[in-house]
């Protein structure tokens, strides 16, 4: 929002919201700039009649929060048939992966407005995939590819995401239960990418293997959240909030870790791992760690 705002060839036309509390409210005001005159709205319809060249298409993914999850398929399409480009941040960067009867939905869609979808994101949409295909084809044979991605959240000052739809906090048996949908829906982001690098290298995959570990805090952590307010406000019972306020180490999912790996084995020069992934690689948590204080602290 604030980077439409401020840049010169962007003019804002409209601003869909789903809670009901930002309804009629100045868009300007959610990113804390003058007002703009464009008002929020609840009603796609009013998005739908709007003129505008692109929509950005960025709420939470509906396969993860929404009743229906189908509804940001159904979204884009309605918005492509209107005759809106749309990026989008919930998915949707190698569409294939969706199956052949969204594929034919989505470009169906973007046939009759004469159109286009785009779905981006830094990971996935650009390091998972993008990137791993410009250095392979620097590469006269491969042997593996893996994609790590690293994320520190305690920076991340959101306790709807922290809390409601990651999970922390929670005792692995109720984390499990209560982040099936959003680990269904993270998962099949990095599937799209591995999809996508397949094809891009041209192989045809044996099987793809989703895995998934919990690592448990050892001592209480420290992050940009008010904890105890967060649980004072959205949780009732007592008992709930007693056992936060006096958490146990073993109930709190400390780091997230995705990985996106390719295991090419099996065709005639590609096979096996590289060679210095059979040792372990030399420990640089303190300067590693040393570097991101300098970085958030200065």
């Amino acid at each position: 929002m604030r980077s439409v705002l401020e840049h010169d060839n962007y003019e804002l036309v409209g601003c869909y919201v789903s809670s009901p509390s930002k309804v009629g409210v100045d868009a300007a005001d959610f990113v804390g700039l003058p007002a703009c005159g464009v008002k929020a709205t609840s009603d796609i319809n009013e998005i739908l009649n709007l003129k505008a060249d692109v929509v950005l298409h960025m709420p939470l993914s509906a396969a993860q929060v929404n009743e229906d999850p189908a509804k940001d398929t159904k979204d884009i399409c309605a918005l492509l048939r209107s005759g809106k480009n749309v990026v989008t941040t919930v998915g949707y960067v190698y569409p294939k992966a969706y199956g052949a009867d969204v594929l034919r939905e989505l470009e169906d869609a973007c046939a009759v407005g004469g159109v286009s979808l785009h779905g981006t994101g830094v990971n996935p949409g650009f390091m998972a995939e993008l990137v791993p295909l410009i250095f392979t084809s620097h590469s006269q044979s491969i042997k593996s590819i893996l994609v790590r991605e690293h994320s520190n959240f305690s920076f991340y000052a959101s306790p709807q995401i922290i809390f409601d739809v990651m999970g922390f906090s929670l005792a692995p048996e109720a984390y499990e239960e209560h982040t099936a949908r959003y680990r269904k829906w993270l998962s099949g982001l990095f599937e799209e990418s591995v999809l996508m690098m397949a094809d891009g290298l041209g192989l045809a995959l044996d099987e793809l293997t989703v895995e998934s570990e919990v690592e448990l805090a050892t001592e209480d952590i420290s992050i940009a959240i008010n904890v105890m307010e967060y649980a004072k406000t959205t949780n009732p019972n007592d008992e709930i909030v007693e056992e936060l306020e006096a958490p146990k180490p073993k109930a709190q999912p400390a780091v997230q870790q995705k990985s996106v790996s390719v295991d090419l084995g099996g065709t005639s020069d590609i096979s096996g791992d590289l060679p210095w992934e059979k040792e372990e690689a030399p420990k640089q948590k303190d300067d590693v760690a040393s570097a991101f204080d300098d970085l958030f602290n200065n």
